[in-house]
């Protein structure tokens, strides 16, 4: 699993080719690519989920603030 990380974090953050990952890492391109476009879509289904959790706390107070005025 470390691995994984490293190599994705050596393509995204460093911003690396997949060729240049596969001969660091010894790894696969069809490997290295596969990780990065795992993470890219686990990265975006946890922001869509904040997103979300988010506007649900923004419901709750605009809720709670109706409760209170009456």
């Amino acid at each position: 699993m470390e691995e994984r990380i490293e190599v994705v974090e050596y393509v995204t953050n460093q911003k690396h080719s997949y060729s240049e990952a596969t001969e660091r890492f010894q790894v696969s391109y069809q490997q290295a690519r596969s990780w990065v476009l795992k993470a890219n879509l686990r990265i975006r289904q946890l922001e869509g989920q904040v997103a979300d959790m988010k506007l649900l706390e923004e419901f709750v107070k605009k809720y709670q603030e109706l409760q209170r005025k009456g």
